[in-house]
């Protein structure tokens, strides 16, 4: 499998690789995003650099795919009631909330990224005259 790569940051949950169906890939494939020339350097017994085994930066899988190209994101992080330390835990859920537990909304999972690479603003997400229609598979 050739060497794939993020070529474009749509925002810190969400980007585009250099990957599709004519490379094998299938939606849900799941992916580490590691750095190409950062991290611990991997010598081997005679001395010699073989590379870098690169830092860690998270982890995507493919949501949307396409024969050149797939979309991929983070992992979905579901909503949950966060306790307060402090409080009963023997309490219904109204009452709970209304004591200092809060309900969190569900999310993907933000990542590190640069800012400066993101590639989409919030015009992206309007909807224009000549935007293209692809047909939901069912």
């Amino acid at each position: 499998m050739k060497d794939l790569h993020i070529i474009k940051i749509l925002s810190d949950s969400e980007f585009v690789i250099d990957g599709g169906k004519m490379d094998d890939l299938k939606l849900g494939d799941e992916f580490e995003i590691r750095g190409s020339s950062d991290g611990d350097k991997i010598i081997d017994l005679d001395g010699h650099e073989l590379g870098f085994l690169g830092t860690k930066k998270g982890s995507v899988s493919i949501v949307e795919l396409h024969d050149n190209f797939s979309l991929v994101k983070t992992r979905w992080i579901p909503a949950q009631t966060v306790k307060n330390p402090f409080g009963n835990s023997s309490l219904s859920l109204h009452t709970a909330l209304s004591q200092g537990y809060v309900e969190t909304q569900g999310h993907y999972e933000s990542l590190n990224v640069n800012p400066e690479d993101v590639d989409r603003t919030d015009d992206d997400y309007e909807i224009s005259v000549g935007d293209v229609l692809i047909k939901k598979k069912v």
